[in-house]
């Protein structure tokens, strides 16, 4: 029976008459780090020159996306790592999405057909809790990509940061104090000498509270070109605008206002007083404060 990870696999087959790579390995659909083969994700190997590198990428595997999204994850130890391909394929608008980590892609070629590499989903984010600001966005951390961009092939790289999140509404203001009560009816001997009071309006309800802040975006990434890439600008289509900011939360509700108190008793020769009227509703909450665009991100050679 076949395992999960094969089923996953549309194909595997022996890249024939190329020998400068190894197996090549077909995903589609939504893929995650762990989909990838285990030799492909490696930590950085320091001290290695170009030439050196481009060797071992021989023996690596070979990877075709083929309209596919694949997300990387955080690496369970340290904050960066390196992806290595034989030769990486982004087929059907397929791309890769690096959620900030900071990653190197190292491949012998790429082919790219609409495909590319993006920082982040764009997704709505939820607004923060009630009275809370909002979370500030991610940055697109740095992307190091050494490789040489097939003929006809353009690589869209998007390293734009993550936008804020909203602001949380502001609480309800606190209900108003009740009215007083009015004063009780009072007999002469043989009627009335004074009804019972009318009770007093209730408060006015507090204010409401003010909205949360909008996160701030988080700054664009930085792109690293190395190898061939570095003459392939024009084939690279960048962009890393800093993250929008989140909105403001609006302002809380003003509070109810305040129950009118109640009538004074009456007697046995005068009428109970009437109950008071209820106060007026509070303002609303001032809005929250607009957060700060991220800074942008910039492409360089190395």
């Amino acid at each position: 029976m076949a395992s999960d990870f094969c089923r996953r696999i549309i194909c595997v087959s022996v890249l024939f008459s190329m020998s400068a790579y190894a197996d090549v390995l077909r995903l589609s659909g939504h893929l995650t780090t762990a989909d990838l083969p285990r030799e492909v994700v490696r930590t950085s190997i320091a001290g290695r020159s170009h030439d050196e590198l481009l060797e071992a990428l021989k023996d690596q595997p070979s990877v075709v996306l083929d309209n596919a999204t694949l997300e990387l994850t955080p690496p369970a130890v340290g904050s960066s790592f390196a992806l290595r391909f034989g030769r990486l394929e982004l087929r059907n608008g397929s791309r890769i999405v690096t959620h900030g980590i900071n990653v190197e892609i190292d491949a012998i070629s790429i082919g790219s057909e609409d495909g590319g590499i993006v920082s982040f989903l764009d997704t709505g984010k939820v607004p923060a809790p009630v009275g809370q600001n909002g979370a500030p966005g991610l940055d697109a951390g740095s992307l190091v990509v050494d490789s040489h961009l097939e003929d006809g092939s353009v690589l869209h790289i998007d390293l734009h940061g993550e936008d804020g999140q909203p602001g949380g509404h502001g609480i309800k203001g606190p209900q108003g104090a009740p009215g007083s009560r009015g004063d009780n009816g009072a007999d002469h001997l043989f009627d009335c000498a004074h009804g019972g009071g009318n009770g007093g309006p209730g408060a006015q309800g507090g204010p409401g509270g003010p909205g949360g802040s909008g996160g701030p975006g988080g700054s664009g990434g930085k792109l690293i070109l190395r190898g061939d890439l570095v003459s392939q600008r024009s084939q690279i289509e960048f962009l890393a605008r800093g993250g929008k900011p989140g909105v403001p939360g609006d302002g809380g509700p003003g509070g109810d206002g305040g129950p009118g108190g109640l009538g004074g008793n009456g007697s046995t020769y005068c009428r109970g007083g009437n109950q008071g009227s209820a106060g007026v509703v509070g303002l609303p909450g001032p809005r929250g404060e607009k957060g700060n665009v991220g800074r942008d991100g910039l492409i360089v050679a190395d």
